[in-house]
C-alpha cells in the first residue's frame, strides 16, 4: 500500500511473495481497493515457489506444552491415562470465547475456542459419542416464545440415561438437539440436574417448548469434562485457562 501510494502500480504489476511457514494472525487479513491493481497490471499475492504457506486465524500449539493430567478424580477413570492438559496462557491464548445459544431462527454467533489436530476439527467432549439421548417425561415444557410467552422459563424433563448423575459437578453443560420438532434444532444450557428426581432443568426456553415421545425429540449432552473419553475429544476449563485433550495420534 505504501509503495502504491508513492509509485502507483507498474506496468508489470506487483507480486507479493510469502515465504514458507504458518502465519497465525491475531485479527482478520483484510484487502480493499487500495490493495488492487488492474487487469493488465495486477497485484498478486502468492507463496514462494515450492514452499507451503498457511495463513490462519488460529494459534499453533507446540506439542511439548501438553502434559499428563495430575488430578485424576474429575475424569472418567477409563480415559484419564490418555488425556493431556495444556496451560492456555502459557501457549499465548487468553481468549477462549463463550458458548452461546444458537439454532433454528436464532442468529449465528461467534464460536467458542475450537481445537484442530493435523488440520482436522476435534470434538467437544460429549455424551453419547455416537447417536442421541431421547427426551424423557416432560414435567414442564418451559415457556414457548413462538406463541408470545417471553418469560424465559427453561423446560424440566426426566433423563432416561443414568449417566446424567455423573455430571452434577460440571459447570457449563449444553444440550444440542431437536427438542420439539425435527426441523428446529437448538443449543441450550443446562441450569440444574436433580439426581433424586432424575430430571434436567434447562436455563433457557426452546422456541416451541420441549416435548417427548417422538424419535426426533432427542439431544446430545456437550461440554462435559467427565465425558472426555474418546480420541479426538477436548474440553476447555475456562475458570483455570486449561485445555484437556485426548490426542487421536502422537502429537
Amino acid at each position: 500500500r505504501k509503495y502504491k501510494s508513492i509509485n502507483g502500480v507498474p506496468d508489470t504489476g506487483i507480486q507479493v511473495i510469502i515465504r514458507n511457514g504458518y502465519y497465525d494472525l491475531p485479527q482478520s487479513l483484510v484487502f480493499d481497493e487500495s490493495d488492487g491493481g488492474t487487469k493488465t497490471s495486477p497485484v498478486i499475492w502468492q507463496a514462494a515457489a515450492g514452499e507451503k504457506v498457511v495463513i490462519t486465524g488460529g494459534k499453533t500449539i507446540m506439542p511439548e506444552l501438553f502434559q499428563p493430567v495430575k488430578n485424576s478424580d474429575q475424569f472418567n477413570p477409563a480415559a484419564v491415562s490418555k488425556i493431556r492438559v495444556l496451560d492456555l496462557l502459557e501457549a499465548g491464548i487468553n481468549n477462549t470465547g463463550k458458548h452461546k445459544q444458537y439454532g433454528h431462527t436464532l442468529p449465528v454467533v461467534p464460536a467458542p475456542l475450537e481445537l484442530f489436530f493435523n488440520h482436522e476439527p476435534m470434538v467437544l467432549a460429549r455424551f453419547p459419542n455416537q447417536g442421541f439421548i431421547p427426551i424423557g417425561n416432560v414435567k414442564d415444557p418451559g415457556s414457548v416464545p413462538r406463541t408470545g410467552d417471553k418469560s424465559g422459563r427453561g423446560a424440566i424433563f426426566n433423563y432416561v440415561n443414568p449417566r446424567h448423575s455423573k455430571w452434577t459437578a460440571e459447570l457449563d453443560i449444553w444440550l444440542q438437539g431437536t427438542f420439539n420438532y425435527g426441523f428446529a434444532d437448538d443449543y441450550i444450557p443446562v441450569a440444574a440436574i436433580d439426581t433424586t428426581l432424575q430430571s434436567i432443568q434447562l436455563a433457557k426456553p426452546h422456541l416451541y417448548g420441549v416435548a417427548s415421545g417422538k424419535d426426533f425429540q432427542h439431544y446430545v449432552a456437550m461440554n462435559i469434562l467427565y465425558e472426555l473419553d474418546a480420541p479426538g475429544e477436548y474440553y476447555v476449563d475456562r475458570r483455570n485457562n486449561l485445555l484437556y485433550f485426548w490426542p487421536p495420534a502422537d502429537p
